[in-house]
């Protein structure tokens, strides 16, 4: 075999003896077996076309043919190399063709011709020929209506010899083997070898095969996401991608865009370059496929705070999605705990479970729920006094106690004691007697609210009392006295009415260090009043007491206090003390 891209021709012999036909039957031509010395003829061209195949030699001649009235097939093969596509246009042929030319080529078949290309079974007239000098022998050049593609393989170029009449010989011309022996037939099945080759050219453009390698996709893969492409072609080619449908799926250089649900089918090509040097056919398409499944998403739901939580209080729910998409809320316990938009709201004591779901959408699959629980509690509810309490209060005077409570709505209730103090009635406390009164709002709860911590007053009861009377100067004047000395103390007592308190039957006198330039104060010294002829009632309110002063007061100075059962001696007076 030889490979050109040169003009076309053949060998010109150097000279050959054509027989002529028998009496009773017309012989195809016959050219004598001979010995060709010396160089080749120059090759004389019929047409531009590149020559794929020149199958030619300058030695014995011969040629093969058939009679009038008789058929016969002749072969020869050629071969399109491995890796290559040749597309032919023409076929060149030497020998006698003094008609039109049928002709065929057929792929192989076990060393034989075999079954016919498509498009190649014609019979045409030679677009050009040339005689070099031998009668009746030229090279004819043969123009196919349509050119055919052969890919990698062996072929056989195959003629049919049938001559009706003497006159009309068709024969091919045919020398020493150089390829694979030329073969006949009588009816195209059963085909015998010459032993030697036949003379013929195939014309046309000879482009090299290239194939895809197309990595594997993911069998599967969400909406939204992206896949990288990864396709060479063993010609070094840029390979190109497409996707279908644009529904689902789209190529930008070479990544893959997943938009949609759906079976999505990716092909991979390379068109080949036909004017390229080495020139490339057409790869053939590798299609890959992939489903595209919705997209999966999940939710974070962050832990409800506070917990535990009371009745009546709120939160806000903060769960999201993987998604971006927005999330829904509803109780799972609904006894417990309501939810409205973001906001879970908390009625009864309980366990208040709270769900976040997100219901996807075109691209993505519902999200799994999500769950948080609080503890609810019973609410704390607090009780506020909003009246102000007397300082002091006057035997005999009242205060009404104003309170409000927690949610519960229970009412507020107000307490009082020491009852030998004070009373209530409706809420208006009645003081019936010196000393400290307490008052006391409660509240009880029920089943949303404990109860309110009680909140307490206290209010001191005291007497009407408008001073000592003389001799006893008050308002910090000094009083000065003898150690020893009897003091007469006298007062006068009314209720908060302005009457006078004409029960009192016990006092008690208290004395403490005081500092000679008055004011200062020294450690609190009580001692009972001596030497006095005791509490006396000298009636409208008027009482007085007897005081004798012990010696051991000389050169000092002390505050008096009186206590008639308040428990404190907030009635005082103050005294210097000679010997």
């Amino acid at each position: 075999m030889r490979f050109h891209i040169a003009h076309y021709g053949f060998l010109a012999p150097a000279a050959v003896v054509i027989i002529g036909c028998s009496p009773d039957r017309a012989t195809a031509p016959n050219v004598n077996s001979r010995e060709i010395n010396g160089p080749a003829a120059d090759l004389v061209g019929l047409t531009e076309t590149p020559v794929l195949y020149n199958q030619y030699s300058g030695f014995t001649i011969s040629s093969d043919g058939g009679n009038a009235g008789e058929t016969n097939y002749l072969a020869d093969d050629f071969t399109v190399p491995a890796d290559t596509v040749w597309t032919v246009s023409q076929v060149g042929i030497t020998g006698y063709l003094f008609t039109a030319l049928t002709f065929s080529i057929r792929a192989d078949a076990d060393g034989h011709p075999g079954a016919v290309v498509p498009n190649t079974d014609v019979s045409l007239t030679a677009s050009a020929s040339h005689s070099f000098g031998i009668p009746g022998i030229a090279n004819h050049l043969f123009t196919l209506p349509t050119a055919i593609t052969l890919p990698a393989g062996k072929y056989w170029l195959t003629i049919l010899t049938s001559g009706p009449d003497v006159s009309s010989p068709i024969a091919w011309l045919r020398h020493r083997q150089v390829n694979s022996s030329g073969v006949r037939s009588q009816d195209g099945v059963t085909w015998q070898s010459l032993g030697t080759d036949y003379v013929f050219a195939v014309f046309g453009t000879a482009m090299l095969t290239q194939t895809i390698t197309f990595a594997p996709l993911p069998t599967t893969a969400a909406i939204g996401s992206t896949v990288t492409l990864d396709a060479t072609a063993s010609s070094g080619l840029t390979v190109s991608f497409s996707a279908a449908p644009t529904s689902v799926c789209n190529v930008s250089g070479t990544t893959l865009n997943l938009v949609g649900a759906g079976a999505c089918a990716v092909t991979a090509t390379q068109p080949g370059n036909p004017t390229g040097n080495p020139a490339y056919e057409p790869a053939e398409m590798v299609t890959r496929n992939i489903f595209v499944v919705k997209a999966s998403q999940s939710i974070t739901f962050p832990a409800i705070t506070p917990n535990p939580a009371t009745v009546s209080g709120s939160a806000t729910l903060g769960a999201t999605a993987s998604s971006g998409l927005a999330v829904s809320y509803s109780s799972l316990t609904p006894n417990v705990c309501t939810v409205s938009g973001t906001t879970v709201s908390y009625d009864n004591v309980g366990t208040c479970t709270v769900a976040a779901d997100q219901a996807g959408n075109g691209s993505y699959d519902a999200a799994r729920q999500a769950t948080q629980s609080v503890e609810v509690a019973k609410a704390i509810q607090t009780i506020a006094v909003t009246s102000t309490a007397p300082a002091p209060a006057y035997v005999k005077g009242t205060s009404a106690v104003a309170a409000t409570g927690g949610a519960s709505g229970k009412a507020v209730a107000i307490t009082v004691g020491p009852s030998n103090v004070c009373t209530v009635t409706d809420n208006v406390v009645r003081f019936v007697g010196v000393g400290i009164c307490t008052v006391t709002a409660n509240q009880a709860g029920n089943a949303a609210y404990e109860a309110a911590a009680p909140v307490s007053q206290s209010v001191k009861v005291d007497y009407r009392f408008e001073g000592f009377l003389d001799p006893v100067k008050n308002g910090g004047v000094l009083n000065t006295a003898k150690v020893g000395q009897t003091i007469t103390l006298k007062w006068r007592l009314t209720d908060a009415n302005g009457a006078p308190v004409t029960t009192l039957t016990s006092a008690v006198i208290s004395a403490k260090e005081l500092s000679c330039s008055i004011g200062g104060s020294g450690s609190l010294l009580e001692e009972a009043a001596t030497g006095g002829s005791g509490l006396q009632n000298l009636g409208d309110g008027y009482y007085q007491l007897n005081w004798k002063t012990p010696a051991s007061y000389a050169r000092s100075c002390k505050t008096l206090h009186l206590d008639l059962g308040e428990g404190s001696g907030t009635r005082s007076a103050s005294f210097a003390f000679t010997k």
